[in-house]
């Protein structure tokens, strides 16, 4: 999958200059190159990607390989060789023959997984003490994962200095994982339905927050669409007749009141009356809902479409079928997708402008404000905050804030489990590992620099999917992002164009937009689309400034620098002054 293999890259460092720092402290140990030896007792030491300037206290050869212990001591770090370890030539593979003297040297046990992990942070150049051996061995040992993607992520825990626990690894694993977030959201909300009470702050967050991803789904588009069936004006009247024939919602050649005595006979049938009472939940609670039999047909379908439960899942697969049992839900959606993409002609214009706007309000990617943005409150849900919510949280508020956020509402459904299935159970701690998992790469922050990365769900047609979305930028005062300077980049898989990548770049309030995919750029993109984000834009007191649109196949390497997330951007070091270690 594009976002797995997204997410996976991200994994190994956000921070573009991750690699170009580092801190020694006492009891690290690692290998280093004498790549030159200076006039004065100086050297030159290569350390994985790094060059460091060393005055030298022992005799060391240029062009050797040495094993170093970091010694306790203030200021200038000290480091000495270690003992019994053989130096090797830079091109000799002694450092993995050496792996069970360095071991035994440091107290630790030569087993398969140390010397593995032993090998691994060497080759990645990065220094690691007795602890990180061992915490990470048996994180290897326990771990379900791939061995070299283990060892990569154990690698990568080590380097931003996380705890190397089951939790947090688990966390950052469930970013690795082909499972997708928001199919998972969605399986795990139609389980829970019907059982104990205690699971209904996890099933309201769920719902509003997959109904808030799908434009088609709430207050809608085909709500709209279905309610103007039956306008008192007849000109809207006949163009929502014949927009719903079009779109494959009503059958061809049937007139209005056909359609609303089909309608009646379909919620009378015993078989449909399980899917009634989940679109209409009211109807059941004082009655049996026997009284809609006495109803005219077109009474009762303004009633019932004036009342539907969006909030509900494959509600508007189930109404379609009420509708018309031999149309097909997904097709009617992508048909319906479809009418609202292109231009209305005249005589729909007033029709298909008021649908698009009923789209818009539904969706948090297409409302919001500039107060409130939509991005910012899908993560105040997820629980991005959670923890710092908590410390720095005081009274009532505050409180009724942290348990509106799916992170609160799983960790207080796992830990009273009773009654719930196994399925259920791994689907709610997969939900959770994949939070928390966010929120540990979003953690780091480098300098006025913040990065936060999270993935929502969206529905584009007959199924959900996650869409990734990374931001960075520089702090406010009250610890939030500059939305006038600011980076995001949205990547997401769609269905015609596949795998695409839109990078959002802000300045000064002025928006540019590059969207990377291998396909050609559509006629529309600029003639259409461009227009309309004007528009909506300008509503949020942003201005768009270009659309531009990129093939990355069709660009040469010498034309093109590569944009890996992992690795970032880096150069060679030039100018050290001063002395970085005494050896």
């Amino acid at each position: 999958m594009f976002e797995t293999k997204m997410l996976q890259s991200m994994i190994r460092g956000l921070d573009p200059v991750h690699a170009k720092t580092i801190k020694l402290s006492p009891g690290q140990v690692f290998q280093g190159t004498i790549t030159q030896l200076y006039p004065g007792q100086l050297a030159q030491l290569k350390m994985g990607n790094m060059t460091l300037t060393a005055r030298l206290e022992a005799q060391l050869e240029k062009g050797q390989q040495y094993w170093f212990r970091v010694m306790a001591g203030e200021g200038i770090p000290k480091i000495k060789v270690m003992e019994n370890v053989p130096p090797a030539q830079v091109s000799g593979n002694q450092g993995v023959t050496n792996a069970q003297t360095i071991l035994q040297q440091m107290g630790i046990s030569s087993l398969g997984a140390h010397e593995r992990l032993l090998s691994q942070l060497n080759q990645s150049g990065l220094p690691f003490t007795k602890a990180n051996l061992t915490d990470g061995a048996r994180l290897l040992q326990q771990s379900t994962l791939p061995s070299q993607s283990s060892l990569d992520l154990i690698t990568s825990m080590i380097q931003r200095n996380m705890p190397l626990t089951q939790a947090t690894f688990q966390s950052l694993a469930s970013l690795q994982s082909n499972e997708s977030m928001s199919e998972t959201m969605s399986k795990l909300l139609i389980q829970l339905r019907g059982a104990n009470q205690q699971t209904q702050p996890v099933q309201q967050l769920l719902s509003q927050m997959l109904n808030q991803s799908d434009p088609l789904r709430q207050g809608t588009a085909l709500q709209t669409l279905l309610q103007q069936m039956n306008s008192t004006q007849p000109q809207m009247q006949e163009q929502a007749l014949q927009t719903a024939r079009q779109i494959g919602i009503i059958p061809q050649n049937t007139n209005d009141q056909q359609v609303f005595e089909q309608f009646k006979t379909s919620i009378l049938r015993p078989e449909n009356q399980e899917m009634i009472r989940q679109i209409w939940p009211q109807l059941f609670q004082n009655s049996s809902g026997s009284h809609l039999q006495e109803m005219n047909p077109r009474g009762l379908f303004s009633m019932l479409i004036n009342n539907v439960k969006w909030d509900q899942p494959l509600v508007a697969q189930q109404l379609t079928q009420l509708i018309n049992s031999q149309a097909s839900p997904n097709q009617v959606t992508t048909q319906l997708d479809q009418w609202l993409s292109t231009q209305p002609t005249d005589s729909s214009r007033a029709l298909w402008t008021l649908v698009n706007e009923a789209r818009s309000d539904s969706s948090f990617l297409l409302g919001g404000s500039k107060e409130d943005s939509p991005l910012r409150m899908f993560m105040q849900q997820l629980g991005m905050q959670y923890e710092s919510d908590i410390r720095s949280g005081s009274g009532a508020q505050d409180s009724a804030q942290r348990a509106a956020s799916l992170k609160s509402a799983l960790l207080l459904l796992l830990q009273h489990p009773q009654g719930l299935t196994q399925g259920v159970r791994e689907q709610a701690e997969f939900l959770l590992q994949r939070i928390t998992g966010f929120q540990l790469v979003s953690s780091e922050q480098h300098g006025p620099v913040q990065h936060t990365l999270f993935q929502v769900p969206i529905k584009v047609t007959d199924k959900y999917q996650d869409m990734t979305i990374q931001w960075e930028g520089r702090q406010t005062k009250d610890g939030s992002i500059d939305e006038e300077h600011c980076r995001i980049l949205f990547y997401l898989t769609l269905e015609a164009l596949e795998d695409t990548v839109v990078d959002v770049q802000i300045q000064n309030r002025v928006m540019t937009l590059t969207i990377y995919n291998e396909n050609e750029r559509p006629a529309g993109v600029q003639e259409m689309w461009m227009p309309i984000l004007t528009e909506n834009l300008q509503k949020l007191d942003y201005r768009l400034s270009a659309i531009k649109w990129k093939q990355p196949s069709a660009q040469t390497e010498s034309s093109s620098p590569k944009f890996d997330l992992g690795r970032g951007y880096q150069k060679d070091d030039y100018g050290y002054r001063g002395v970085d270690v005494r050896i």
